[in-house]
C-alpha cells in the first residue's frame, strides 16, 4: 500500500507543478498531500463497495462461482 500512496503522491505533485499551482506559505498540508489523501480514501471506499456488491451477488447466487477468492 505504501508504494501505491507514493505513486499517487508523485502523480498529484506532477499535475500540480504542470498546472503551476502555487502553495500558500501558511499551509500545514500541501495540495499534493490533500489530493493524495482524497484519492486513496476514494479508492478504498470504491473497493469496499465492490466487495459489498460481490458479496450481495454471491449471496443471491447471481455470480455462480466468479470471484471465489473473496
Amino acid at each position: 500500500m505504501e508504494k501505491e500512496i507514493i505513486i499517487v503522491f508523485c502523480i498529484c505533485d506532477e499535475i500540480k507543478q504542470a498546472l503551476k499551482i502555487v502553495e500558500d506559505p501558511q499551509v500545514k498540508m500541501t495540495n499534493s498531500e490533500i489530493m493524495t489523501t482524497a484519492l486513496i480514501t476514494l479508492s478504498n471506499i470504491l473497493f469496499l463497495k465492490l466487495l459489498m456488491s460481490l458479496s450481495y451477488l454471491r449471496e443471491r447466487k447471481i455470480l455462480k462461482g466468479f470471484f471465489r477468492s473473496y
